[in-house]
């Protein structure tokens, strides 16, 4: 049986305050695939913010796509420029402040456009 239930999370990058000009015109092409669409947006980050805040957002990602995964959806992520390096991230299982570990996301697929990424960068294993 195909899974019906399908989100796709499109991810800016760090200077595109909220993907507007970029992944946000992807939008309506999923929406008539039928799709569900979200974006999670995380502000304009200056280069010292992108390097304090990926993780939390990346954790925050990954959370979201995980539930989403248990509701019974298939979650797919299209990321540009920094939002390719949050998706990696948030494949990555990772621990809070009390101890508890938390699984990467758990995507069925993933693209990166223009991706901001080191050559050797390693994705978490449900990729």
């Amino acid at each position: 049986m195909v899974n019906m239930k399908k989100l796709v999370l499109l991810v800016h990058g760090f200077n595109n305050p909220d993907g507007i000009n970029t992944t946000d015109k992807l939008r309506p092409f999923f929406e008539t695939a039928g799709y569900e669409v979200a974006e999670p947006d995380y502000g304009r980050r200056l280069l010292i913010g992108v390097r304090l805040a990926n993780g939390p957002v990346a954790n925050g990602i990954a959370l979201l796509t995980n539930f989403a995964v248990e509701q019974g959806y298939d979650v797919f992520a299209i990321g540009h420029s920094n939002g390719c390096e949050i998706i990696r991230r948030s494949t990555e299982a990772w621990t809070d402040g009390n101890g508890k570990v938390t699984a990467g996301a758990k995507f069925k697929s993933i693209a990166l456009v223009d991706a901001a990424l080191d050559s050797d960068a390693d994705f978490g294993p449900n990729i």
